[in-house]
């Protein structure tokens, strides 16, 4: 059923374009639809749609909005999830900047981007100073305590 909705989903984003709606909302439709592309496995036609929800929400939010930093976090998780770790990984960082600017510490949505980082280093190799980190954030956000 839902698979039925994507074609005209992707043709009310054509209409945004073509009449240059760009707003939150626009940006959130991008952001829905990549997410259900993404899902259903197609991460390169995914990855468009979520690059246009950050740049709307550059433009409508500015950079240093709460929504701007999850637009970043997911064009990340998107090349994370393609294998392109060196692309993601400056994404993550810069989606944690802005998150720590504008949430209070130990809010969810940094505790969920750290760790996204701290997985993608250890793809990448950091698997030392990834787990170091990844026992950190259970320690504080669990309560678990390790001998």
């Amino acid at each position: 059923m839902r698979f039925q909705l994507l074609p005209h989903a992707l043709k009310l984003l054509d209409w945004i374009d073509q009449f240059e709606a760009h707003t939150e909302q626009s940006a959130s439709l991008q952001d829905w639809v990549a997410c259900y592309l993404q899902a259903i496995g197609h991460r390169k036609q995914a990855e468009p749609l979520y690059r246009q929800a950050l740049a709307i929400r550059q433009r409508v939010l500015g950079e240093e909005h709460p929504a701007t930093a999850d637009s970043y976090n997911n064009v990340a998780m998107n090349l994370d999830a393609q294998g392109r770790y060196q692309e993601a990984e400056p994404l993550y960082r810069r989606a944690l900047e802005i998150l720590r600017a504008t949430l209070p510490p130990g809010h969810p949505l940094i505790e969920e981007t750290q760790a996204s980082l701290d997985i993608l280093l250890t793809k990448r190799g950091g698997f030392r100073s990834a787990i170091r980190k990844l026992l950190a954030f259970w320690k504080t956000t669990h309560a678990v305590r390790f001998r």
